[in-house]
């Protein structure tokens, strides 16, 4: 092992440190690398490419001075480029710069790499009306590497903040555990945590808080089957702004989805559950606790949405439905919480249909005259079969609280862009309670009887 110790802070334009050699460690002892262009400060690979594998760098500081050039996602202020057991850990990182991550996880990046005790600051303020694709903590090609660890760690700035692979790739498992993330808003569709190669991993005791932006995004890949993502005992609270010149302008605290566009890759195999999910609207926005399009043998169980429309006017909902055939889904046990709307089903991406939701509470919180329970239909979508077993409505929540929004129109059927058939949306959904009797004695005993239920007006009904 090689232990380098820093004696005095050091300023530089740009790349400073390689290691090219395994088994190293950068001790920081406590001081600053300050340094201005948006290139890499640190990186664990040399032009000759020998790699830096067992590469440790701790206590102290990295901080870009000016956002002087702009960076590309594929290396940032660290770059893990063939790197086994490399570690960051008791250091604070700061970058400026647009596109410019401040850890990067690129090609060939093998193994296990840990980052931990960091305070991470993406602090580039540039509005974009794009996807800007880097992240934070930024990973450009997993297909080899076996496992990030991420934990106990303040992240903040500009969204995205921690990006899994891409939507082709194959690797990349992820443990996500024990960190604050404080994402801000500054381009389109801004997460936290974006959640998309197909090694899946846990996601489990985290705090995201933002006033400005979304919470985690579960998304598909093209190579089939993900391994699946365990997301669990989190706390969400967030909301989104509009801000001129930037598309879209609402938060989904948490979000399951096929994306990006056609053919919609499938997020599968996933189990949420225990957490705590809040979305509120901001001027000029809507807020939706949970969004869910993607069903494939997913599990989401014991949670609470909560959708709080601040103004009254914006639209919120504990739970969107937008696509997806319910597939071996299940929905149980969770808590539905909002002053605007419990659920809704159908939006600008489809509608599901062929759900089945049991044991759920849905709260109706407040007195907006436009509250609903539910939410049905989006244009032509179909949404049948829609199974509601054992709910409870809670506070003015109820099954008649329903508006149906379906309708007719002419839709290109055979791809030349001009409507040729009408089609009307096929809307249902069903309710259903199972009465559980039992008679026991004096001693708890249960005992064997006949049983008779009856009307109000003795009438036997069973």
């Amino acid at each position: 092992q090689t232990y380098y110790l820093v004696m005095n802070n050091i300023s530089t334009t740009g790349a400073c440190f390689y290691a090219n050699q395994e088994n190293i460690t950068l001790n920081m002892n406590s001081h600053t690398l300050f340094f201005t262009q948006a290139s890499t400060v640190i990186r664990t690979f040399s032009d000759s490419w020998n790699f830096g594998n067992n590469f440790e760098i701790m206590n102290g500081e990295i901080v870009q001075t000016s956002a002087s050039g702009q960076g590309n996602g594929g290396t940032g202020l660290i770059t893990f480029q063939g790197c086994d057991g490399c570690k960051v850990h008791d250091m604070r990182l700061i970058t400026l710069s647009f596109m410019y991550p401040n850890i990067a996880i690129n090609f060939p990046a093998t193994g296990t790499i840990e980052i931990y005790n960091n305070d991470i600051q993406r602090n580039d303020q540039t509005i974009s009306n794009g996807h800007t694709n880097v992240a934070a903590i930024h990973t450009a090609a997993l297909d080899g590497v076996e496992h990030i660890i991420l934990h106990h760690n303040n992240i903040s700035g500009r969204p995205w903040l921690f990006d899994i692979g891409g939507k082709s790739v194959a690797g990349g498992r992820v443990t996500i555990y024990d960190n604050n993330w404080y994402p801000v808003k500054y381009n389109r569709n801004p997460y936290a945590i974006i959640l998309e190669a197909a090694g899946g991993g846990e996601v489990y005791n985290n705090t995201i808080i933002s006033n400005n932006s979304r919470g985690i995004s579960i998304q598909g890949t093209t190579i089939g089957p993900q391994q699946g993502y365990i997301v669990y005992d989190n706390y969400i609270d967030v909301g989104e702004e509009l801000i001129p010149g930037v598309d879209g302008a609402g938060t989904h605290a948490f979000r399951i989805r096929p994306y990006p566009e056609p053919p919609y890759p499938i997020s599968s195999n996933n189990r949420v559950y225990n957490n705590i999910v809040i979305a509120r609207t901001k001027p000029g926005s809507y807020a939706t606790a949970g969004y869910l399009s993607s069903w494939d043998n997913t599990s989401i169980y014991n949670n609470t949405f909560i959708a709080i429309s601040e103004d009254g006017i914006q639209e919120a909902e504990s739970v969107a439905m937008e696509g997806g055939d319910f597939a071996g889904g299940s929905f149980y046990n969770n808590t539905l919480i909002s002053n605007m709307f419990n659920i809704k089903n159908g939006g600008a991406n489809g509608a599901t249909s062929n759900g089945l939701f049991i044991s759920n509470k849905l709260v109706k919180m407040g007195n907006l005259p436009n509250y609903r329970t539910f939410v049905i239909g989006y244009w032509v979508y179909e949404a049948i079969n829609n199974s509601f077993r054992d709910t409870e409505f809670i506070n003015g929540s109820s099954k008649n609280s329903l508006t149906l929004l379906g309708e007719c129109d002419l839709v290109d059927t055979n791809g030349d862009g001009v409507g040729d058939t009408t089609i009307c949306a096929k809307l249902g959904v069903d309710f259903s309670w199972i009465l559980t009797t039992k008679v026991v004695d004096g001693l708890g005993n249960f005992l064997n009887a006949n049983i008779q239920i009856r009307d109000i007006n003795n009438a036997l009904v069973l």
